[in-house]
């Protein structure tokens, strides 16, 4: 059994630690290697998902800078809009080799709470820790597990589409 390093695209937060490396593990046997290998594009998948919001008549800033109550200016991935009025709807994009733990969660607060938006959206990218999973529902965040970014972007549709006809997404200030 080898193990080896692949450097894998990193969430934005942690893209400026140029140690930051995923490991994969290559193990042989009767001749076939098998690899778990980091194959995830963060700026491709951001790509596809704004291009289905396009596709379905939603607008958005992608990234979006919002400046919050305490004065600090947050930056999040996507901040959607649909028709003439402004959306408050935020969405960021967390990933991990396994599983998006709690950290990512409580960063998504912090900017959410600073912020106020209607809705704060938290994508997984494959999957959240159970830990990750309970801080989302206690903080009402909406979390969105997906594999792909196809699968990413028919949830999102999905919670975008049922957050517009619950609450229309409010006129910005």
């Amino acid at each position: 059994m080898v193990l080896s390093k692949k450097v894998c695209p990193m969430p934005r937060d942690l893209q400026s630690s140029k140690s930051a490396v995923a490991k994969t593990l290559t193990a042989s046997g009767g001749g076939d290697d098998l690899v778990n290998s980091c194959t995830f594009d963060r700026e491709d998948f951001l790509s596809r998902l704004t291009k289905a919001l396009e596709e379905e008549g939603f607008t958005y800033r992608s990234p979006s800078e919002i400046r919050g109550r305490s004065g600090v200016t947050h930056v999040f991935d996507i901040q959607v809009e649909k028709g003439a009025s402004r959306g408050s709807v935020v969405i960021d994009l967390a990933s991990s080799p396994s599983a998006v733990d709690e950290a990512s969660v409580l960063r998504c607060f912090a900017k959410s709470y600073d912020v106020n938006p209607s809705k704060m959206i938290l994508i997984a990218h494959p999957k959240l820790t159970d830990a990750a999973k309970n801080l989302a529902q206690l903080y009402k965040i909406i979390a969105i597990e997906a594999v792909d970014e196809a699968e990413a972007s028919r949830i999102l549709l999905a919670s975008l589409k049922r957050i517009v006809e619950e609450n229309p997404l409010p006129t910005a200030q």
